[in-house]
């Protein structure tokens, strides 16, 4: 499944399975992979929460063809960011690269309530 740049994507992680390994917070629950082409180079900053409560996410990002390739970022809760258990990452993006972004739930079963994934990015300076 792919997502844009700036607009938030609303899924569900309840008919989830476990097909990726990460790097941070628990590992072996419930997820779901999404595929984000940067639109310009620079930093981007990738952040999961619930819709309407407080879900416990585990936010990471991989380049590459797969999500076997070490994580560029991984993140479980971002208090600051996210204003509870929500992930945030930031990560460098080069224009016209895919990355991919796995969502976590952190318990098993994973809450049913929606979960929100929203992609920006900071475009570099130029030289």
């Amino acid at each position: 499944m792919a997502i844009s740049t700036g607009s938030p994507l609303t899924f569900s992680l309840a008919a989830a399975h476990d097909d990726y390994s990460l790097a941070c917070g628990n590992s072996g629950f419930a997820d779901v992979a999404f595929a984000w082409t940067a639109t310009s180079s620079g930093t981007a900053t990738a952040i999961s929460r619930g819709v309407s409560t407080d879900y416990d996410t585990i936010l990471s990002a991989f380049s590459g063809v797969d999500c076997a390739s070490p994580a560029v970022a991984c993140n479980d809760d971002d208090s600051t960011r996210t204003g509870g258990l929500g992930s945030a990452i930031d990560f460098p993006v080069s224009a016209g690269v895919t990355y991919y972004l796995v969502v976590a739930a952190y318990h098993d079963p994973p809450e049913p309530e929606p979960v929100q994934l929203v992609v920006d990015v900071t475009s570099a300076a130029p030289p």
